[in-house]
């Protein structure tokens, strides 16, 4: 989690604390019994909600580990594993003997309305991809056997709304935004996808920070 007292008050980082805080009480709440989690004022009603949903099938899966066992050598016995076999189809969590959390599986954690979101937003990063794809022509990212057979577009965006969510430390101790995100005056379509998903982007942190802190 960053440190809020540097973060400018009404910044979309200081929603995403909130909303972490806020999604982490509730599981201490709801899985251990922890005192009552109150959320926020300045978070959203339907972002709330949407909190609720996610912390249903979080402590769903939680409470419902599947023992996936290891061997001598720290791999998963996959003789024995195929032996016992089964589809997962419910919220779970993969575990070793060790108990150590493996794979969380929360199917359905997002609402079909916001799953839906997603995809309708795509169409924004059309024109930005292209120009990502023209810029770099030759890169590794562009590499066209990566990338399904039918598909209308295949490339990679050089988009980031902030380094240090790639595990870069910024010089001047700011997040540093990338080249698509900096100009005022082109690629308008790229910071209205950011805007329109930082909400999305939000819950997904706050997943982050319960099933992987």
């Amino acid at each position: 989690m960053q440190d809020t007292s540097k973060i400018p008050h009404g910044w979309r980082m200081e929603l995403t604390d909130c909303i972490a805080s806020y999604m982490k009480a509730r599981f201490q709440e709801e899985v251990f019994s922890g005192p009552r989690a109150l959320p926020d004022i300045s978070i959203p009603f339907p972002v709330l909600c949407e909190v609720d949903r996610i912390l249903s099938v979080i402590s769903q899966a939680y409470r419902r580990p599947i023992n996936i066992g290891k061997n001598r050598g720290g791999k998963t016995c996959n003789a024995e594993a195929a032996e016992r076999y089964a589809e997962v189809t419910e919220p779970s969590i993969l575990v070793t003997d060790s108990n150590t959390i493996h794979v969380w599986y929360l199917p359905d954690a997002l609402s079909p309305k916001r799953r839906a979101d997603v995809w309708n937003r795509l169409h924004l990063l059309r024109e930005p991809l292209r120009e990502s794809i023209k810029a770099s022509p030759q890169a590794w990212r562009m590499d066209k056997s990566y990338f399904h057979d039918n598909a209308e577009l295949k490339g990679a965006i050089n988009l980031s709304p902030a380094w240090f969510q790639q595990g870069r430390g910024p010089q001047n101790g700011f997040p540093e935004a990338s080249r698509l995100l900096k100009s005022r005056t082109e690629n308008t379509s790229t910071r209205e996808w950011v805007d329109q998903m930082s909400d999305t982007n939000a819950l997904l942190s706050a997943i982050l920070h319960v099933i992987h802190p």
